[in-house]
């Protein structure tokens, strides 16, 4: 799995984030084309809005499904998926993006927390 995370307010979102301007395009335009979207992203089958990734300079193939989830006043989440020859068993890739910096530093606080955690 690979996740990029990163936090934009008003202005551009900065390149050193790792995360393309036009994948935050993305990201907001999937969710405001999903309408009415909570924390747990739903699945379906589609193709997903930033392309599918280079495995071993080969394209991801095969069937592809997309998601996004929304929490807090600022998180906004898209997830690809790609399962097929080249991408056996599942590739996923995750798109996160907070306006709230304090919810951002907030989330990189639970990821970084060992042991069980409620989900």
């Amino acid at each position: 799995m690979l996740a990029l995370v990163g936090c934009s307010g008003d202005e551009e979102p900065p390149t050193k984030s790792g995360i393309a301007a036009e994948w935050y395009d993305a990201l907001d335009t999937a969710v405001e084309q999903a309408g009415q979207v909570g924390p747990i992203p739903k699945l379906e089958q589609g193709e997903c809005p930033i392309g599918p990734p280079q495995i071993a300079g080969v394209a991801a193939d095969g069937e592809s499904v997309v998601g996004v989830s929304v929490a807090g006043s600022s998180k906004r989440r898209l997830i690809c998926q790609w399962s097929g020859p080249v991408t056996e068993p599942v590739t996923e890739l995750v798109v996160e993006r907070f306006e709230d910096l304090s919810e951002l530093e907030s989330a990189r606080q639970e990821v970084s927390v060992t042991g069980e955690q409620d989900l």
